[in-house]
Order: structure tokens, then sequence, then C-alpha cells
């Protein structure tokens, strides 16, 4: 009797046994090894974002300070177009700088486009106390100039060859260079001090007076 039941207790024990094994394998196990795997996915994607977001805001950067460049450029290029010369620093003597920006700077924008360059075809500042004429070479298309009785020491006017017309008498000049200047018809530059002339380029020449 008790060999009959210790086997039926036995044998319940096992059957219990088997019945909850494979219920807390099938729902116990598994599940902690889904869950690890989700959250090392979240934290792959997590420390994957701030890299991406990373590269987003250096390319914002690059772009925003490419920006202020391209600008520069953009406005270079206008004023390049724009600006021929700037009156400030092409013309040094005051005198001679405030004639051209009355005269010759229409637009009174403090610089000279090439439109205005080459429109400029006569330039007259006599008796105006001018000691410098530096810059006058930008005005290729110069046909007369009139600076008789300022305070010259010098003048170049080898650029200025389609010159026409020269009277610059009365200065302080001791030479005078005039063989660029071949389509010069007329030439006036008494009391100065010239102590020689070449005027052999000269073949347009119709009245001279030194």
């Amino acid at each position: 009797m008790r060999k009959r039941m210790c086997s039926a207790v036995l044998a319940a024990f096992m059957t219990l046994s088997l019945v909850q094994v494979p219920a807390f394998a099938a729902g116990g196990a598994p599940e902690p090894e889904t869950t690890a795997e989700e959250i090392t996915a979240a934290q792959t994607e997590r420390i994957s974002e701030p890299e991406t977001t990373a590269e987003e805001t250096a390319a914002a950067r690059t772009e925003e300070t490419a920006e202020p460049e391209l600008a520069a450029e953009e406005t270079a290029e206008v004023w390049a177009e724009k600006a021929g010369a700037e009156i400030q620093a092409v013309f040094p003597d005051e005198n001679f700088r405030k004639y051209v920006q009355e005269e010759i700077d229409t637009d009174q924008d403090g610089f000279l486009s090439q439109e205005e360059i080459d429109r400029c075809t006569n330039i007259n500042v006599s008796y105006k106390s001018i000691k410098s004429l530096a810059g006058i070479e930008i005005f290729s298309s110069l046909t007369d100039l009139y600076c008789a009785q300022n305070d010259l020491s010098s003048l170049d006017v080898s650029q200025n060859t389609a010159l026409v017309t020269l009277y610059c008498s009365g200065n302080n000049l001791s030479s005078l260079d005039v063989s660029q200047n071949t389509a010069l018809e007329s030439l006036d530059c008494a009391q100065n001090d010239l102590s020689s002339l070449d005027v052999s380029q000269n073949t347009a020449l119709e009245s001279l007076d030194c």
C-alpha cells in the first residue's frame, strides 16, 4: 500500500514538474532575450542619432559660413564692373581731386566707372593751384587738356595718347615728354623751365608755343 501511495505521489509530482517547466521556459526565458535585443537596438539608434545631427549641424554651419563669402565675391564683382578708379586713392592732389569729383564723377559716388572715364575727353583745370596731375593717365580718351597757370613741376601725358590739344604754360616744368602723343595738333608749354623739347614724333602738330 505504501509503495502504491509513493508511486502515486511521485507520478503526480513528475506531472506537475513537466507542466510547469515548459510554461516557465516558454513564457519567461525568451522574453528577456527579446527585450535585450530591442534595448540594444534602441541604444544603437540613440548613439547614432547625435552623429547624424552633428553632421547636419556642421553642414548647416558650412552653408552659413559660405553665404557671406559668396556675398562678398558678388559685391567685389559688382564694384569691379562699376568702379574703374577710386577717386580718393587715384588723385592725391586735393584741388585736382575736387575737380574730378565735381566735373567727372557724374553720379557722385566717389568712384569713376569705366563709362565715366571713357566719356571724359576734355579737362580744364587752369588757374586752380594744382601741384600734381597724378591720375590723369587713366583718361585714355582725353583729347583736350588745359592745365595752365598752376604749380606743376612734372606732367606725365604718356598714357593720354588721344591728346589733340595740350596747354600747360605757366607752370614749373623742367621737362615734357610728348613723344607718345602723336595725335597732338596744338601745344602751348611756354613760361616753364624747359631747356629742350622733342616734337619729332608729333607729325600732326600745327601750333606750337614754347
